[in-house]
């Protein structure tokens, strides 16, 4: 190997030649080409002039270059962090008719965009994404938008957020105080006994009428439909309490320009009580108690069977009652409890049975129906209590509901 000797010697700025260059080596090979110092770089920056040494292999020399024959030279970069300095950016600006390419994924703890974005592939951004312009979706599939429910919304929301509410079934924005439905009331319609309880327009019928849906607009309904009970057996001394009519829920979706729709609320009577409906929903009415036996419910649940010492209760809309008979009368079968209403009530519960001992009769209104000598509770669907003083069912109800904020 070539080394370095000292017998010459240079004042500043003096050249050195060749020829002195050889008597300071030993062996030392000059490489061709003009080599002159490297300019010095600014820190943390690069610009396309810069000039910087390499050694060419095709020619055995090294020769100056610039950063932007780098640049252009169409070879890959590899590198596994590119940093900038505090206060710069890193800016990558394709020439006329270029792209930017990404092979891979893109991951962003932060983005934003304040020209033109085009994604060919799939892009998932961990945190948020910012554009300072304006968003467009060249697509005739969907944008799919936030989805959760109404307990996951946004805890400091800001106006213009948009979110889909599954508790509520509904697109819904932030108007800068209160979180609405998208386009305002999804859905609207007269009929009935309107109320609006916690968001939702609820429309009570306990007769018979018309529910009339806006011809502009289009939603889904919930609906709770309740047969009327059938009455309790005046077999004496202890009849059998009546069944309770049937309990059907059910949501509907209704278009725009649906006709006004029937609403039939059954009649509790002397006999079977009569069936409910309204759209495909059908709620039958419960039957009589007969003899010491309990009437069958609506659903087709059987009411319990009596013997001397005691009447049967009537079915619940629910579940099969197992009924112990002592000496006083059976307890009406279970309903079937429902908030549409905005408040909790028993639906299609089964009629107490009777009995002829003083304080022997079961108490009236347990489950919703009646008891000895005591109606039960009003359009409830509940059974009638059973002889002596035997009680006619209640009439039945249908109640609809829908959001409207």
């Amino acid at each position: 190997m070539a080394q370095i000797q000292s017998p010459e010697t240079y004042a500043d700025g003096q050249q050195v030649t060749a020829a002195r260059l050889n008597n300071q080596t030993n062996g030392a090979v000059l490489l061709p080409g003009a080599v002159t110092d490297q300019t010095a770089l600014a820190a943390l920056t690069v610009a396309s002039g810069d000039q910087v040494l390499l050694h060419d292999a095709s020619a055995s020399a090294l020769r100056k270059a610039t950063a932007g024959d780098l640049l252009g030279s169409n070879l890959p970069i590899t590198t596994s962090s590119i940093t900038g300095g505090a206060g710069v950016d890193i800016t990558v600006t394709p020439a006329a008719g270029q792209k930017f390419d990404v092979g891979g994924d893109i991951e962003a703890e932060d983005a934003t965009l304040t020209g033109n974005l085009t994604v060919t592939g799939n892009t998932t951004l961990d945190a948020s994404l910012a554009v300072n312009g304006v968003a467009s979706f060249n697509t005739t599939s969907a944008v799919k938008i936030p989805v959760g429910t109404t307990g996951q919304r946004p805890g400091t929301p800001v106006a213009g957020q948009m979110r889909y509410n599954s508790t509520l079934d509904q697109a819904e924005v932030y108007s800068g105080t209160e979180w609405k439905a998208v386009g305002g009331s999804p859905f609207d319609a007269s009929g009935g006994v309107i109320t609006t309880i916690d968001g939702y327009k609820i429309h009570t019928y306990t007769v018979s009428g018309t529910f009339t849906p806006s011809l502009t607009k289009e939603g889904k309904i919930e609906v709770l439909v309740v047969g009327a009970g059938g009455a309790g057996a005046s077999f004496n001394p202890h009849g059998g309490g009546g069944g309770g009519g049937d309990v059907v829920t059910g949501f509907i979706n209704i278009a725009k320009g649906t006709a006004p729709m029937t609403v039939v609320v059954g009649s509790g009577s002397s006999g079977t009580g009569g069936a409910s409906y309204f759209g495909p929903l059908t709620a039958n009415g419960g039957q009589p108690g007969s003899g010491y036996n309990g009437g069958t419910s609506g659903s087709g649940i059987a009411g319990g069977g009596g013997n001397f010492t005691g009447s049967g209760g009537g079915a619940g809309a629910q579940a099969t009652q197992t009924f112990k008979w002592t000496d006083a009368g059976g307890v009406g079968g279970q309903g079937y409890g429902s908030s549409i209403s905005g408040t909790l009530r028993v639906y299609g519960g089964g009629g107490g049975g009777g009995h002829s001992g003083a304080g022997k009769a079961s108490a009236p209104g347990i489950y919703g129906g009646g008891g000895q000598g005591v109606a039960p509770i009003a359009n409830s669907g509940g059974g009638g209590g059973g002889a002596p003083s035997a009680t006619l069912g209640a009439d039945g109800i249908v109640i609809i509901r829908y959001r409207v904020s």
